[in-house]
């Protein structure tokens, strides 16, 4: 399945043990490569954030690597994977 990178923002975001994260806001790409290297992830209410990794502006920081499925959510690995 493809889809556009605008169809994506605002999406739902949530961990692979069904726990809601937050709404997809952006992307960090490598623009040597064209590589997605995280997704930025806005938070939901109540999220304890300080168990993630998060940007300056406290959106979650989430690896492509860690992205688990993408149909009508964003399912994500809320482990980090091993490089």
């Amino acid at each position: 399945m493809k889809k556009f990178a605008t169809e994506l923002m605002g999406m739902t975001v949530m961990s692979h043990k069904g726990e809601f994260l937050g709404a997809l806001d952006n992307y960090v790409l490598d623009t040597n490569t064209g590589d997605l290297i995280h997704i930025l992830v806005t938070p939901a209410d109540g999220l304890d954030i300080s168990r993630y990794r998060t940007d300056a502006a406290n959106r979650l920081v989430v690896p492509f690597k860690s992205i688990v499925s993408i149909k009508n959510v964003v399912v994500v690995r809320t482990k980090v994977p091993k490089k």
